[in-house]
């Protein structure tokens, strides 16, 4: 077996349970956590999950040997433009709707990888010269192999699409031509080519559409009576219409960048009856295609023509582009957002009426948060973990529920997901934080930073954000002991140190990992930037221990939540860099808040200079924050004081825990503020504060 390292590191294990790194191991490839074995023929990996438990895989009509050859064949004569007048105008017609669409969104493929999913004989791969590695994936070894003769530098992988054997973010325009209405697991299949394209880059789908007459013909075609008489040739055939896409676009966080169409469909049915195909001329036929395909270029593209031909034609990215949003979609959006508003504030009633009844114990709390955590990062089609369920409907992501993954939170979230399969003997729980950091690798910029904000923000450099990242990728260096991780934490060190900058109070949380970074492996530069940031912090401090510029904006009193991050930090970077100054900075603002906590482990979400509250809500995520500090300070103090807030902390925590009801954010999750309708990111349950409870959870077992 040879294939080339690059084309290996791209593979994982297409175990949906499993996901683990693939390895040569003689004439096969290993899965590194499962050890599953899966063979390599003429330089094709061959990854299907289970295929033990699935003899029958190859056993699909277009996969058997002989139909695989005619299709080869075929598609072969259509490439060299030879073949019957109506197979090649079905060519042409599917591949020329993309390229002029491709064309109309300004898409420039040069250099960048194109995957084909379903690629047959790699027809659409062949008509991309610009582009770069070309990466085709057909549930027919046959075809590959066809393939892989006439074209030896493509990758080529037999796998099937619902199930794609590739990791997160690889690709920069994934196509999939007419595979759709073979499939009954479409939804899937739409999510996994999401998840292999890079948020920048482009998610394409030819499919058969059901907006068209050809949809009644099929239907009626495959009545049992007419199947007896005149067979349709599939016993499944499910078409589809924009208005599918929509909701998977929706589902998936991806935005529609337009729609085009292609055929007609009469063609088939109407010249099906009276034979054309086999009693016309080729002359004549190849007129009637002409004039077809003049209209198809001329019209395809048109709103109404784009979404009601024989094909449609879509095109979606995370990231990139302006969306399509037709006036209908505009006023549903304006009657959801109100619905799901009256049913935010109908559960906001419930929760603060109910929800403390059934707080638990600290177990059952810790294990509600991190299903919790695992459900999140679920809801998500890659490795990363969802910012948070929103209980309206939000204009930013056009829906209510779950939101897009968010590389800074799924950074500082990897080192919780650890410790807690350490505690609870978990191995789910490494898996998942091993698809954390690789997700982060595949999203991390050349030059080492990580962007700002979700996953569909168009990126943006950021310290604060790349920083938590490195937290992540120390504690995977430290769990699975793979150099990708420790490089790829230098790599982003590297870019931290070298920009210039003004941080604010709170980069002292960003700081204290890169010096951590930089004790472990000797890089000295880390530390004097730790050191730096460590001093222009203490510099921003008043008399009574509050930070200038640990808030997000200006308000009136700094949010509790960037307050604790300054505390945090500054507490971490005295640590790591045996720097007392900044633990007693850290330890006189930690005492300001502890100030005004209250009995019940309340403390108000914003805070003045003077410690005095100016709001009346809480923000969950900072109490929890400062519950983890407190701990760290009883550790090196012995002051019990700091142990009964964190247990204070801890005990509001639960009560304000969604311990009520799955449907509203799922159990175990935790608010932006309490109430829920607080000020900060009111009627989200986001994974910050979740995170931060878990750890505060485990640091309290730690003790006992």
């Amino acid at each position: 077996m040879s294939l080339q390292k690059e084309f290996i590191d791209i593979l994982r294990c297409p175990k949906r349970a499993c996901r683990g790194d693939l390895a040569e191991s003689g004439d096969l490839l290993k899965c590194k956590i499962c050890d599953d074995e899966y063979p390599v023929k003429d330089g094709i990996p061959i990854l299907f999950p289970n295929s033990a438990q699935s003899p029958d895989i190859h056993q699909r009509h277009w996969d058997l040997k002989d139909n695989a050859q005619s299709y080869a064949k075929k598609y072969d004569t259509y490439l060299k433009k030879q073949g019957n007048p109506w197979g090649q105008y079905t060519h042409i017609s599917e591949l020329n709707v993309i390229k002029k669409l491709k064309v109309k969104l300004g898409i420039d493929l040069s250099k960048k990888i194109i995957l084909d999913l379903g690629c047959g004989n790699g027809r659409l791969l062949s008509d991309y010269p610009e582009g770069g590695q070309k990466i085709g994936l057909d549930a027919s070894l046959y075809l590959l192999q066809a393939t892989k003769a006439r074209e030896p530098g493509y990758w080529l992988v037999c796998g099937q699409v619902e199930d794609l054997p590739f990791k997160d973010a690889i690709s920069d325009f994934t196509v999939s031509i007419r595979v759709f209405q073979h499939l009954r697991a479409q939804e899937q299949t739409f999510a996994e080519m999401v998840r292999v394209t890079r948020p920048s880059g482009h998610v394409v789908v030819e499919a058969y559409n059901k907006l068209n007459l050809k949809e009644l013909y099929k239907r009626f075609r495959m009545l049992p009576r007419m199947q007896k008489w005149n067979p349709w040739g599939l016993a499944y055939d499910r078409y589809n219409s924009y208005r599918e896409f929509e909701k998977l676009s929706r589902k998936n966080f991806i935005r529609t960048q337009g729609y085009a169409g292609a055929g007609w469909g009469f063609h088939f049915y109407l010249f099906d009856i009276i034979k054309f195909r086999r009693f016309a001329p080729d002359a004549v036929q190849k007129t009637v295609f002409n004039i077809s395909y003049f209209f198809d270029d001329l019209v395809g593209a048109w709103p109404f023509f784009s979404k009601t031909m024989e094909k449609i034609v879509y095109i979606g990215s995370v990231q990139r582009g302006a969306e399509e949003v037709s006036f209908s979609d505009k006023i549903q959006n304006k009657f959801r957002a109100k619905i799901s508003l009256k049913r935010a504030e109908n559960f906001k009633n419930i929760l603060e009426n109910r929800n403390y009844a059934l707080a638990g114990n600290d177990r059952q709390h810790l294990e509600r948060t991190l299903n919790w955590l695992k459900a999140a990062q679920d809801a998500t089609s890659d490795g990363g973990v969802s910012r948070g369920f929103s209980l309206f409907w939000d204009r930013k992501f056009r829906k209510s529920g779950w939101q897009p993954s968010y590389p800074e939170t799924t950074g500082y979230i990897i080192p919780t997901v650890i410790f807690a399969a350490k505690i609870l003997n978990d191995k789910d729980l490494l898996r998942r934080a091993k698809l954390m950091a690789d997700w982060e690798l595949a999203l991390m910029n050349k030059d080492g930073w990580i962007q700002a904000g979700n996953i569909a923000k168009n990126p943006k450099p950021e310290v604060f954000d790349t920083g938590q990242v490195i937290r992540g990728l120390l504690a995977a260096y430290g769990a699975f002991e793979e150099a990708k991780y420790k490089d790829a934490a230098l790599r982003a060190g590297n870019w931290m140190v070298g920009n210039n900058f003004q941080p604010l109070s709170y980069y002292a949380y960003a700081a204290a990992p890169l010096a951590e970074l930089g004790v472990k492996f000797g890089k000295d530069e880390y530390k004097q930037f730790g050191i730096k940031i460590g001093n222009s912090v203490i510099k921003k401090q008043n008399q009574k221990g509050w930070y200038e510029g640990a808030d997000f904006k200006q308000f009136e009193g700094s949010l509790l939540h960037t307050i604790a991050y300054t505390i945090d930090g500054m507490w971490d970077l005295g640590e790591v860099l045996c720097k007392q100054e900044f633990m007693n900075s850290a330890k006189k603002a930690l005492d300001g808040v502890l100030s005004v906590m209250d009995e019940r482990g309340f403390v108000p979400g914003r805070l003045d200079k003077e410690w005095k509250g100016t709001v009346e809500w809480a923000c969950l995520t900072g109490i929890a924050q400062i519950g983890v500090t407190a701990i760290k300070a009883y550790k090196k103090y012995g002051d019990k004081k700091y142990l009964e807030c964190a247990e204070r902390a801890k005990e509001y925590l639960k009560v304000c825990q969604n311990n009520l009801d799955p449907e509203f954010g799922g159990l175990g999750a935790i608010w932006g503020s309490w109430p829920i309708s607080g000020g900060y990111e009111p009627y989200q349950a986001l994974n910050w504060p979740v995170k931060y409870f878990a750890d505060l959870l485990m640091d309290l077992h730690e003790l006992n």
